[in-house]
């Protein structure tokens, strides 16, 4: 819980925390690709790629269908998402490649194994204090909880600011 709250509180400081990377090739006239990275969560930006050299940004269309005068060439693709993993591409007459760059879900701490992320390591006693917060929320010690809780916050409030790039802070 405190890993996703440190997690946003970077995107807030930096909308680019977090991403992640794929290509999703295309053979022949296949439509639509599926993002298998588990990590996937919305795309951020897309490039698409018919000759293996020139790449183009692809265009986000509103619908899965396209509008019947709308004109779709390899400068000028366009791509929708179809579910929650699957992209199209217009066109779609060739083989293709669209390189993407996505956000990636919120890293999840499910064992003893897990390592935070990097920028993270150094902020542990929020991650401790926030815990024993928790433990004394259910052992009825409301005042001994809100004052790890508040130290918590306080830590994540301080990775804000150490984090902030410098042309954004001054």
């Amino acid at each position: 819980e405190y890993l996703e709250i440190m997690t946003n509180a970077a995107i807030s400081v930096n909308e680019d925390y977090n991403m992640g990377s794929t290509n999703i090739s295309f053979s022949g006239t296949a439509e639509m690709g599926t993002i298998t990275d588990s990590d996937f969560k919305q795309v951020r930006r897309a490039w698409y790629c018919e000759d293996g050299v020139n790449q183009y940004t692809m265009t986000k269309m509103g619908t899965t269908t396209p509008n019947p005068n709308q004109i779709f060439n390899v400068t000028n693709p366009a791509y929708f998402m179809y579910g929650d993993n699957v992209i199209s591409r217009w066109p779609h007459d060739n083989p293709g490649t669209i390189n993407l760059l996505y956000y990636k879900l919120n890293p999840v701490l499910s064992d003893e194994t897990d390592s935070l992320p990097v920028s993270m390591r150094g902020y542990t006693k929020g991650f401790v204090n926030y815990a024993l917060a928790q433990a004394k929320g259910k052992d009825n010690k409301p005042d001994e909880k809100l004052a790890l809780e508040s130290s918590a916050l306080a830590d994540v409030e301080r990775f804000k600011k150490e984090i902030t790039p410098r042309n954004k802070s001054g």
